[in-house]
C-alpha cells in the first residue's frame, strides 16, 4: 500500500477514516514507521547558514523606540513566568500528549505533537531552561504553538496568562544575577500584575533547540 501524504489524518487515527491497511499490524499511527519517519524528518532538516546574530537581527528586530507598548504572550513554566513577543505566537491548544521521536532523546525535546493534523516538534522548556518539572500535569497546562522565525515549535506551558500590552518604559535590562541558563534566552524583564516576567527571544530558543536536538 502506497503511503498517503499526511496519511495519519487522511486514513489514520488522527482525524482520518481509519481505513489504512497498516493499522491491522500497528494498531495506532504512533507505532507505524511512516509516522515515525515523518517525525525524524522534522529533525533532519538542514541547518540554515545564517548565524545566531544574523537570525536575531533579521527575524526578530526590536520594536522601534517610538513604540509605547509591546504585545507579549505570558505563560508559566514551573514557578517562573515568561513571555514571548506576540508576533511569534501562532496558537494555544488544549493539552496533548507528546509522542517520543524514535532514536532521539534529549532533555530539551519532549517529542512530537499533533496540532490539527500537523506534526510539530514539542520542546521541553523545563529541560531547556533547567527548571523542575512536576510529576503530575496541571489542569491549567496548555500546548503553545510558536514560530522561531524559521520553523514552528510547540511546548507545554504549566499555565497560560495570555496576551498583555506592556509599556516600553516597564522593560528592564537583564541583571547579572539572573541565572546563566535563563539569561541566554532573555532579552528583558518586566513586572505585570504582580508577576516578575522574563521576555524570551524565540529566535535564540530555536537556534539552541536545533543545536541540542539536531
Amino acid at each position: 500500500m502506497m503511503p498517503v501524504a499526511n496519511c495519519w489524518r487522511v486514513i489514520g487515527v488522527y482525524g482520518g477514516d481509519r481505513s489504512c491497511e497498516l493499522l491491522n499490524e500497528h494498531v495506532h499511527c504512533r507505532s507505524c514507521p511512516v509516522f515515525s519517519q515523518a517525525g525524524r524528518a522534522l529533525l533532519d532538516r538542514p541547518q540554515p547558514p545564517a548565524s545566531r546574530e544574523e537570525a536575531t537581527h533579521n527575524v526578530a528586530p526590536m520594536p522601534p523606540a517610538t513604540s509605547r507598548t509591546r504585545g507579549v504572550f505570558m505563560f508559566r513554566i514551573a514557578q517562573e513566568w515568561f513571555a514571548l513577543p506576540l508576533p511569534s505566537m501562532l496558537e494555544v491548544t488544549e493539552l496533548k500528549r507528546a509522542h517520543r521521536v524514535p532514536h532521539r532523546s534529549h532533555k530539551s525535546l519532549a517529542g512530537i505533537v499533533n496540532v490539527r493534523g500537523q506534526l510539530l516538534l514539542c520542546a521541553s522548556l523545563h529541560g531547556l531552561l533547567e527548571l523542575p518539572a512536576s510529576a503530575a500535569v496541571a489542569s491549567t497546562a496548555r500546548v503553545v504553538h510558536f514560530s522561531t522565525g524559521r520553523e514552528d515549535w510547540t511546548f507545554v506551558a504549566d499555565e497560560v496568562f495570555g496576551i498583555a500590552d506592556v509599556s516600553e518604559s516597564d522593560f528592564k535590562g537583564v541583571p547579572v544575577s539572573l541565572s546563566m541558563r535563563a539569561s541566554a534566552f532573555t532579552t528583558a524583564l518586566f513586572d505585570h500584575d504582580g508577576r516578575h516576567v522574563a521576555l524570551l527571544n524565540p529566535s535564540i530558543i530555536g537556534d539552541e533547540l536545533r543545536r541540542e536536538v539536531g
